[in-house]
């Protein structure tokens, strides 16, 4: 309904107040039934200029996120849960979905991220009452649908022998079925052969109760999914605990713990040469997986002098079954909030802190002066992200056996030595805005952000960022007389994002890179070398996503029909695209 209040970043305000393009996805409750293990699967189809995409059938893949368009291409989605940008969270937790589609709403979250658009979510806090126990969960299966397939063996004879009388060539022997007839026997479906019926499965406990003083909540899940690609797989488990103290009727302190613990395997998918679904395109007809002595099979028989008709296919089949890409990780994340309300009528602090370290301080005011309603908001936010990996590559094993994968059996490593590496980055922001309306009928916001980005060389680290919109409600005018209207409102936006997405850590800091150099003549030694390995600019600043957005909004007919039309023109300047120098 009209009265209903909607996340906006850094606060709320009635659905019926908005200015900026902001929509709001209904019945979340429902949506939650559906067997789905990601926010953005619950979402798709539902939101009006937002594209959900699933990518590949790997299991654990999520769903790619376009809101309006692609401006760049390193732009992402940002999600913020419960005002923590990027924070991992249960999907059957969430209570809330508001995507923030233009860039003046978006923009308040910049810090090279959102320039694609922003999905707030708010998840289920704990409640004062008697403790109870819930269980909800599913257990379901899915397929691959309209998959595509290859010609058969004997079609694809015939399209590569039309191709070449075409062009004025002799048609390759290999494909003359006097010389090889077994290239022309249809032996093998391999989208069959790589495509599976697979589980899926989430279960769900939660642990609520408290007093007016305290609450608590506590939940675990476990769901497993099965990829439709044979040999891969997605598992969480994960544990949550809410905490909501109340000192007194000013102060306030919250506390979110949340471990998640994932475990699958992947594959490759999005290659054009070894990707598993490209490559069951690629494979001949006429091949099989194995050959007969259990080895997996080539594009024909071992000893056959027309392999070379079938072009650099890879056995489809061998790469997933072969892919021991088994990865795991555990993710913990702890954020601790404070809010001290109205100690000064209308102001509003809060202070939040996040392990994983995410910091960041919001001051609001909102006051209702006769008609007027003003509301004033300053924050400042710093992002601090640090890592460190070691990684070992080994290849040529003897057998293939899962028991017979070890180190120790390997033939070969990469560059016979292991690597790893180390990285931070620090981000800083501060951000205001002020939002005003008079008598129920005009309303208008202002914004600016500054982001300070670490990674970039100083002197180009900053950039500015505005964000304006505005609204006319023409029904609550005196002289608006249409009964059948309950709403009707004028909206116009405008405003910036920054993005840094495909900059790498440290960019402002051009390091070296390990190299030989190969000295002339027989026998001649090679030297060590050190070199730039990628292109460097050392004025390179932020890129910019700018959109202007014009939009109407209608209930009507006692509430039972709305009307939502956008016009937005959304543009990408200064775009950035990273060069290697070899």
């Amino acid at each position: 309904g009209i009265q209903e209040v909607v996340a906006i970043g850094y606060g709320t305000t009635k659905k019926q107040d908005l200015s900026a393009a902001v929509a709001v996805v209904q019945n979340i409750e429902r949506l939650k039934d559906r067997p789905i293990l990601s926010t953005a699967s619950m979402i798709q189809g539902l939101v009006p200029g937002v594209t959900v995409v699933n990518q590949g059938g790997q299991s654990g893949a999520g769903p790619a996120v376009t809101i309006r368009g692609t401006g760049s291409k390193s732009e992402s989605v940002l999600y913020v849960v419960d005002g923590v940008p990027d924070a991992p969270f249960n999907p059957s937790d969430v209570e809330s979905v508001t995507v923030l589609k233009d860039a003046a709403s978006a923009a308040i979250y910049g810090a090279h991220a959102g320039a694609a658009g922003v999905i707030l979510v708010t998840t289920r806090q704990s409640k004062m009452g008697k403790p109870s126990v819930e269980y909800s969960g599913f257990y379901g299966v899915k397929s691959a649908w309209k998959l595509p397939h290859a010609l058969n063996a004997s079609d694809e004879a015939k399209v590569s022998n039309l191709a070449y009388t075409n062009a004025g060539s002799t048609p390759l022997s290999g494909w003359d079925i006097t010389k090889n007839p077994y290239a022309q026997v249809t032996r093998t479906d391999w989208m069959n052969q790589i495509f599976r019926t697979a589980a899926v499965q989430r279960h769900n406990i939660s642990v609520n109760g408290g007093t007016d003083k305290l609450t608590t909540l506590f939940q675990a899940r476990y769901e497993k999914e099965d990829g439709t690609l044979i040999n891969t797989y997605s598992k969480n488990i994960s544990l949550r605990f809410n905490s909501i103290y109340k000192i007194n009727k000013y102060v306030k302190i919250k506390e979110e713990l949340f471990w998640n613990n994932n475990e699958g395997r992947g594959t490759d998918t999005q290659s054009g040469y070894t990707g598993a679904i490209l490559s069951a395109i690629y494979m001949p007809s006429s091949a099989t997986p194995y050959y007969a002595d259990g080895k997996f099979g080539g594009v024909g028989p071992v000893d056959s002098p027309y392999l070379g008709i079938h072009g650099d296919a890879v056995n489809p089949v061998a790469s997933l079954l072969r892919n021991q890409n088994f990865g795991r990780s555990s993710d913990i994340m702890s954020t601790s909030q404070l809010n001290i309300t109205d100690v000064i009528k209308g102001l509003e602090l809060t202070s939040r802190f996040s392990y994983r370290a995410n910091t960041s301080f919001t001051l609001n005011y909102n006051r209702v002066f006769d008609k007027h309603n003003l509301g004033v908001m300053v924050s400042t936010t710093s992002r601090e992200n640090g890592g460190r990996n070691f990684g070992l590559t080994a290849r040529d094993f003897a057998r293939e056996a899962d028991w017979a994968q070890f180190l120790v059996n390997a033939q070969t490593f990469a560059e016979d030595r292991p690597y790893d590496g180390q990285f931070e980055d620090r981000n800083l922001s501060y951000v205001g805005r002020v939002a005003y309306s008079y008598a129920d009928r005009y309303f208008a916001t202002g914004s600016y952000r500054t982001d300070i980005a670490g990674r970039l060389a100083v002197g180009n680290r900053s950039k500015d960022y505005p964000g304006i919109t505005g609204a006319w409600k023409i029904s609550s005018e005196p002289w608006f007389k249409l009964p059948m209207v309950n709403l009707l409102k004028l909206r116009a936006s405008w405003g910036q994002i920054g993005n840094l997405g495909s900059i790498g850590m440290y960019y402002g800091y051009p390091t070296l890179s390990g190299d030989h150099a190969h000295q002339a003549g027989n026998g001649a030694p090679n030297s060590s070398a050190a070199y730039v390995s990628s292109a460097y600019n050392a004025n390179l600043s932020w890129e910019t996503s700018e959109q202007t957005d014009y939009g109407v909004d209608i209930l009507m007919l006692n509430k039972k029909l709305s009307i939502t039309a956008d016009y937005f023109n959304k543009k990408t300047f200064d775009l950035i695209k990273q060069q290697d120098t070899k």
